[in-house]
């Protein structure tokens, strides 16, 4: 006696199917999961400038702003990258190097495949690069301004 397999052409063409839709499914289900932590990233860099423009429209102010930060980031900073920074920081974000005063996620591979790696922002005092590792996903800056004559926020370890 012989053992004899007979599958049927419909049968083998429903499995086909299932792998195909379950490796779709995955492949949508991770996308969605990255665009998320996009989205967490960029409301992210929205508060911190909401933050900045409340204590800079304000006479004086001195406050702490808390940001989410997705899993793969490790570190943010915040000032100036087209001063004398560190060479290996600057090599590193390059290519995100925005004019003037901005936050750079690092790494920037983990921010959005580098599409969030960076973020000019407004009305900072120029002042001493910034970076702050992330904890349990969250990291936290300080903003003053002291006196009325300050035209700018003051960005705080």
């Amino acid at each position: 006696m012989r053992g004899q397999l007979e599958l049927s052409f419909g049968f083998i063409f429903s499995l086909i199917i299932i792998i195909a839709t379950v490796g779709t499914a995955g492949y949508f289900i991770t996308k969605f999961v990255g665009t998320g932590q996009c989205t967490t990233l960029q409301m992210s860099y929205a508060d911190l400038q909401e933050k900045i423009n409340s204590v800079w429209g304000a006479a004086v102010g001195d406050t702490t702003v808390t940001l989410q930060i997705p899993g793969g980031v490790t570190s943010l900073c915040i000032g100036d990258m087209s001063g004398g920074t560190n060479a290996t920081l600057r090599e590193l974000v390059d290519a995100f190097i925005v004019e003037g005063i901005g936050v750079y996620a690092l790494p920037p591979t983990k921010a959005c495949d580098g599409e969030a790696a960076s973020r000019k922002l407004t009305h900072v005092a120029p002042g001493p690069l910034i970076c702050k590792s992330v904890m349990r996903g969250k990291v936290t800056f300080r903003l003053s301004k002291t006196q009325v004559s300050e035209r700018m926020v003051t960005i705080h370890a």
